[in-house]
């Protein structure tokens, strides 16, 4: 089901949906608490539509609403629910959320520095754990830099093996004010917008405003080689714009977002965590269903709101250099990333999808800024 259920507070649904103004009265209803109630949808414009080619109005529900309803808004016609799912009024938070981003590198100097620039783009701390083989090392040189400048937090993992688990279970320990919501990425992972709404930690601030909410699950969008043979210049969101079809099995992986405090330890892999209460959603805000896989595969693949552009290959050439690094998190793991089948298993080019193109300027901008904050002698 197209459209977007944008806001639901105290006093007002509001969202927008692919029909014309006079259209919007009779073609959507209001639920609260599983129920249809009788409020009227009022048309608005949008002009935020018009500027991305969107063919669609707004729609307003003005509303009476309390603290804990869920909201949603369906298409009479189809009796489908516009996307964004299930959504819960939520109260006034005591403090404005923290958003930290967590990952662990090894030898990531050729793509850290674009990582952090975009996620610091979206509004998002930055804590790397920093697990290259030596202190000398390029990677480990540059998070130091980055460190003393302010732009990151760095932890010392070096020459620590398959630190990744241990680190991220220290993470989640350390952080235990509900205020703070941690994000568990990779370094060839990046959280997308879907509608580029807003900013990625805006979008993740709308999921956490519920207090009830513990932790959700992104789903993996995995982009293949888009042809390239060798390392080629620039970014890679810009790189890379071929990806597998939304319903390929891959994307079924999610990385978790999770609220501090709510969480005991991850399960075994880097994608779900154990909680301790609240509830764990996908993207749609609905409930997390696992697979008979096992926790951090999902059932289905939905990409609302929020996705992850993972480039997990890149080029062939890359991903050779990638085998023969090692793993953060298991020598298994290192063996499986080294085999040609796992290149052609993941070389998905089927979907042209641009997704993060427009952004790439903005983000060589700000890599340029963060690289003024490293030495001469460490960019040589």
């Amino acid at each position: 089901m197209a459209g977007w259920l944008d806001i639901v507070r105290l006093g007002e649904v509001v969202g927008w949906f692919p029909v014309t103004s006079e259209e919007i009265p009779s073609r959507l209803a209001l639920v609260v608490n599983g129920q249809r109630t009788g409020h009227v949808a009022e048309a608005r414009p949008r002009k935020d539509l018009d500027s991305k080619n969107i063919s669609g109005t707004g729609f307003y529900f003005r509303v009476a609403l309390e603290v804990g309803d869920r909201v949603s808004v369906i298409d009479v016609q189809s009796e489908a629910a516009v996307n964004g799912g299930v959504r819960f009024v939520a109260g006034e938070r005591k403090s404005p959320l923290n958003m930290v981003l967590v990952c662990i590198m090894k030898r990531e100097e050729d793509y850290l520095l674009e990582w952090i620039a975009y996620h610091r783009l979206h509004g998002f701390n930055i804590i790397v754990g920093d697990n290259s083989d030596d202190a000398g090392d390029l990677q480990s040189r540059l998070l130091a830099e980055l460190h003393s400048a302010g732009e990151i937090e760095r932890v010392d993992l070096i020459g620590v093996p398959y630190a990744q688990m241990q680190f991220f279970d220290a993470t989640l320990q350390r952080f235990r004010d509900e205020n703070t919501i941690i994000g568990f990425l990779d370094c060839d992972e990046f959280l997308t917008p879907v509608s580029n709404r807003h900013s990625a930690g805006m979008i993740v601030a709308e999921y956490f405003s519920d207090w009830s909410v513990s932790a959700v699950g992104f789903n993996w969008a995995c982009y293949g080689s888009s042809g390239h043979t060798s390392k080629t210049p620039g970014l890679v969101i810009e790189r890379f714009t071929s990806r597998a079809p939304q319903n390929y099995a891959a994307n079924r992986h999610v990385k978790t977002f999770v609220r501090g405090g709510r969480a005991h330890a991850f399960v075994g892999n880097p994608h779900a965590v154990s909680l301790e209460w609240g509830n764990y959603l996908q993207s749609d805000f609905s409930k997390v269903v696992w697979s008979n896989l096992g926790r951090g595969i999902t059932n289905a693949v939905i990409w609302n709101g929020l996705r992850i552009n993972h480039y997990t290959i890149k080029s062939r050439e890359e991903f050779q250099i990638k085998g023969q690094r090692g793993s953060a998190i298991s020598a298994n793991n290192s063996l499986v990333k080294q085999r040609q089948d796992y290149f052609s298993g993941y070389d998905q080019n089927q979907i042209q999808d641009r997704a993060l193109v427009g952004q790439a300027e903005t983000v060589a901008a700000q890599v340029e800024r963060i690289r003024g904050k490293c030495s001469a002698a460490t960019l040589e």
